[in-house]
């Protein structure tokens, strides 16, 4: 089967996120099929930018073939950044015979995030006699509406509610990664027999592919842990969504004596947390994003980890984040500020859950992890990546996939 991923944001272990299309990828080629990925060069999400000389350029990465697309470059999430996704949809148009002749796909997977690609990808599917499908990562433009504060008559939301309703209306199959999406998807016009969920995997590397981290955030982790604190990280995004104020303000209530807390990562909230760390006296050193094969190294040397969210109805259709598999897998307790719906950690028995955007059930949570016995504590991350290996591998989560593409 030759199959055609559209996914602006797509990356590779050598780049960055996303990295869903890269794994799946993988997996694909190793059953004998033809995988071809097109992405923009320029995205938020990578570590390592993409270069172009020329508007189109092809790469070949551990054997799935890559159609690199220029498009203009962008910070933030202004008015580039949106100008960013109008360019890669149209260069979907501009080199669509060129991108069929590399590809020849029997199916067309739609996955930018934002659902605009799937005029071009219908547009490719029809040319190509391939089958089209509609891959959900976020909710679209419900996400922007509620995270942004954007209105629903909003020109770009607008359309964008069109792209959407259009997807559900011409697409062959719905595969959500998010588990909770079939009524919102109905109610826009998908038929209930399209629709199946395919959450987020994981994917483990040999250990010894796992990098160490650099000597700087070693010998910061090294020192805290000596001086007898409790160590607490966070490895991620430092974005609206993610709640950081919240932890951030949880963590001013503890014994400052006894802990310290590791903030690793990028984003358009990072030098407000920054500064509410600081006005609020919280031992907490920050460092840059490190790239994917060192993240492992990271989480395994902390005591607890977090991850939260806001109170969003968002939410209420399920979470599915790549940096969640990571703290699953690294073995490490996870504290997790969630929606009660799709809560993978209180699933796997993994930590403590509390709602979202409390600050008192926080910082009880925080405490009670401090004061639990080692056992208890390594008990927890041993479940949560027994978890991980039994549910979410990317070897059988493509299966699935391919299984329902050959229906």
């Amino acid at each position: 089967m030759n199959i055609l991923i559209v996914c602006h944001y797509a990356g590779s272990v050598y780049h960055g996120m996303a990295l869903r299309p890269y794994y799946l990828g993988l997996e694909w080629v190793k059953a004998g099929h033809n995988v071809t990925v097109v992405a923009a060069d320029c995205s938020h999400l990578r570590s390592k930018k993409v270069k172009l000389t020329d508007s189109l350029e092809t790469e070949n990465i551990d054997g799935i073939n890559y159609i690199w697309l220029k498009t203009l470059d962008y910070t933030g999430n202004g008015v580039r950044r949106a100008v960013n996704m109008a360019s890669f949809v149209a260069s979907l148009f501009r080199f669509s015979k060129r991108i069929i002749s590399i590809a020849k796909p029997d199916v067309v997977i739609a996955s930018s995030t934002y659902p605009a690609d799937i005029f071009p990808s219908r547009y490719i599917a029809n040319k190509s006699n391939a089958k089209l499908v509609f891959e959900i990562h976020d909710l679209w433009p419900l996400s922007p509406m509620e995270l942004g504060n954007m209105s629903k008559y909003h020109p770009f939301i607008m359309a964008l509610q069109y792209a959407e309703n259009y997807a559900y209306k011409y697409c062959d199959k719905v595969i959500s990664i998010l588990p909770n999406t079939l009524v919102h998807c109905v109610e826009h016009g998908l038929d209930k027999n399209k629709w199946h969920c395919i959450q987020n995997g994981y994917s483990p590397k040999p250990q010894a592919d796992y990098s160490p981290l650099d000597s700087d955030i070693q010998e910061a982790i090294r020192n805290k842990k000596n001086e007898g604190n409790f160590l607490i990280g966070y490895a991620g995004g430092f974005q609206i969504s993610n709640g950081l104020d919240y932890f951030i303000k949880a963590l001013a209530k503890l014994d400052k004596t006894k802990f310290h807390c590791f903030m690793i990562g990028d984003g358009s909230e990072k030098s407000k947390i920054m500064s509410l760390a600081d006005k609020l006296n919280c031992p907490v050193t920050f460092f840059d994003r490190i790239s994917p094969n060192k993240i492992n190294s990271f989480l395994k040397t902390m005591d607890v980890l977090y991850l939260g969210w806001l109170d969003k109805k968002l939410y209420r259709y399920g979470i599915s984040p790549n940096k969640l598999l990571d703290y699953l897998y690294s073995g490490t307790m996870i504290i997790h500020a969630v929606p009660e719906t799709n809560d993978l950690v209180a699933q796997a028995n993994a930590g403590i859950s509390v709602p979202c955007e409390n600050i008192d059930e926080l910082t009880q949570a925080l405490n009670k992890a401090l004061n639990m016995p080692l056992a208890e504590r390594l008990n927890l991350g041993k479940n949560g990546q027994k978890f991980l290996i039994s549910n979410l591998l990317y070897s059988e989560l493509a299966k699935k996939f391919i299984n329902l593409l050959k229906n």
